[in-house]
Parts: structure tokens; sequence; C-alpha cells
């Protein structure tokens, strides 16, 4: 009787092991189809962003057991403003499979941006902000632009990890009045489970201030109110 059960066991673990095998086959093959829809991608991110997105290419792969959708030469822009923009040479979009298989929505696992030219800028009142970022919010209303913005820190703060590689952040400091400092080849990962929070990082410093400088910082706080966050970082220069 026992070994009849072991062999029933062994009979169904196989069958089911064998089934997801199937399933899995059938949709790393389905998902280089998802390269099809740019322009329903393209709809939806601005929507959600408030802001024209435009992908010149989009990609389908695997990473693991999640789809990816691999954006290249992103471009964010207010409509009607042709000035100012913000270009990425890509996005990859992690695609949470568990939680669409258990609910049948789509949902990020995780974001990487690859190829960012950011401005940091500290105003003479010691305020911080992105410029190009600044700029995208511009012709919009301030408190509209402030709940948006507060509401897309939080969505970006309540994916499981989000990424910025190859990156250069150049730091204006307009309060002590300082050269511009340029940080090359900016890597930054900040991973979320819950109300803890982990940033990580590193970059190449500007020539006159060293060599080398790598982040390591941890924060508690509801992932929906990043201002609410509490923690502590350390940093440690070549």
């Amino acid at each position: 009787m026992l070994k009849r059960l072991f062999h029933i066991a062994w009979v169904l673990t196989v069958a089911g092991l064998f089934t997801f095998a199937v399933a899995l086959t059938v949709a790393r093959l389905s998902v280089p189809a998802l390269a099809e829809y740019r322009h329903a991608v393209e709809e939806a991110a601005s929507e959600v962003l408030g802001l024209q997105v435009t992908v010149e290419r989009m990609q389908a792969t695997w990473r693991g057991l999640h789809p990816v959708l691999k954006l290249k030469r992103v471009v964010l822009r207010q409509p009607d403003d042709l000035e100012h923009s913000l270009a990425l040479d890509e996005i990859w979009l992690r695609l949470d499979v568990w939680h669409y298989l258990r609910h049948r929505q789509v949902q990020l696992a995780g974001v990487d941006i690859i190829g960012a030219e950011l401005d940091l800028v500290r105003d003479a009142d010691g305020k911080l902000f992105v410029q190009q970022v600044r700029d995208l919010g511009r012709g919009v209303d301030v408190d509209d632009a402030g709940d948006k913005g507060a509401g897309a820190l939080g969505m970006l703060a309540s994916l499981g990890r989000l990424s910025l590689h190859k990156s250069i952040i150049t730091f204006h400091d307009a309060q002590a009045g300082h050269a511009p400092q340029r940080f090359s080849s900016v890597m930054l990962s900040l991973s979320n489970s819950g109300d803890v929070h982990r940033l990580t990082g590193h970059a190449w410093l500007p020539s006159d201030l060293g060599y080398r400088m790598q982040l390591d910082a941890s924060f508690t706080g509801s992932g929906a109110d990043v201002r609410s966050w509490r923690g502590r970082a350390y940093i440690k220069g070549q």
C-alpha cells in the first residue's frame, strides 16, 4: 500500500513538472510577440506618467522566470513642448508572472533605466531637484504636479527593484557656488521589501574629488510616501 502511494505521488509530481515545463515553454515562445505592441506600451506609459512617451524600438525576452520588455531610445516630454525632454537609452520592464497568474493583472517586478544623463541641482535656497524632471513639469499646475510626483514616487518605491545603470549625473551647486561636478558610470539600485528599503550603488568621481565612490543606505518607511523614509547611509570613497 505504501509503495503504491509513493508511486502515485511520483506520477503526480512528474505530471506537474511536465505541465509546468510545457506552460513555461509556451510562455517563452509567446513573449517575443509582445514586441508588436510598442504603440500600446507608449499609450499606457503616457497615460500613467502624464507625459508624451515615445519608444523607438521594443524587444521582449526573459530573465530567469520573468518576461522583460526592453524599450530602446525612450523620450519623455510634455505634449506640444519640443524644447524640454528626457531621453533614455533603454528601459527594461520586468513583469511579475506570479502576480498575473494569481490576479490576472499586469504588475511590474522591477525597472532598469540605462544610459540617462541627469543634472542634479541645489539652488540658492538649498533645495535639491533633477533639472530634466522639473523641465517636464513646466506648464502643469503646481498642486497637480505635486500630487502626480508623489504618486509616481510612491509607485516606483513599491517596485521590488528600481535600478539606474551606465548613467551620468552632473551636480550643480548654486548655493555653494562651486563649478559643476560630473559623476560618470553611475549605478544605483533600490530594493524594496514592504517597509524596508535598501539603496546601493557606485560612481566614478570627478578627477579633483578622487577615484570612485560606493554607497550603501538602509531606510524604513511606507513605500507610498518616500518623504517619510528614515534611515542611514554609508559612503566609501577612493
